[in-house]
């Protein structure tokens, strides 16, 4: 993936940006206004100088990451991003608003991700086509990861993609996994 989009610049959406960035991979983030947006960055950037201050990383590395974020309030920012991920608050109304109106300016190959601890994603994909469209599952533990495959199959949902996203050594890697949900 080389292009990722995170709706929120709240402290999960930053800390995803910035693992994302610092990886290398091109970053949009965007939320509801220009001062939200530069509160997420400010958060980056002391974040980053915290671990130039350690001697985890050097100010290239900080200027070579702040360089993979742009930000906007418009979602036409995501329109070549081929994973976009919803880190808004934990509230299902707006959950499904903003993956309503994302939904129309992906490419048809991009795949979304919530960001999510109690919402079902089978309700929240209700808001796009879960007929047509996969889901992105990021689980902790496997019997969490059969759950969710088992409430995909039960909403219909022909397949989706299942994985994680590791940090090490300050990179992040990715494995991801097609799964057939379909019996």
């Amino acid at each position: 993936m080389e292009n990722i989009g995170i709706i929120c610049a709240g402290q999960m959406g930053r800390g995803i940006a910035q693992v994302c960035a610092r990886a290398g991979i091109k970053v949009a983030m965007a939320d509801v206004g220009d001062d939200v947006l530069g509160r997420g960055l400010a958060g980056i950037e002391a974040a980053l100088a915290r671990l130039v201050s350690r001697e985890r990383i050097t100010q290239p590395d900080v200027d070579a990451a702040l360089a993979n974020i742009s930000t906007g309030t418009d979602y036409g920012i995501f329109s070549d991003c081929d994973l976009v991920i919803e880190a808004a608050v934990e509230d299902e109304d707006i959950k499904r608003r903003i993956l309503a109106k994302l939904v129309p300016v992906l490419a048809p190959a991009a795949l979304i991700a919530t960001n999510t601890s109690s919402i079902s994603i089978t309700r929240l994909a209700a808001a796009t086509d879960p007929q047509t469209s996969g889901g992105l599952l990021f689980c902790l533990a496997e019997k969490h990861l059969s759950e969710a495959l088992a409430a995909l199959r039960q909403a219909g949902v022909p397949a989706c993609v299942a994985g994680a996203i590791t940090v090490k050594n300050h990179k992040a890697f990715s494995t991801l996994t097609l799964v057939p949900t379909a019996p």
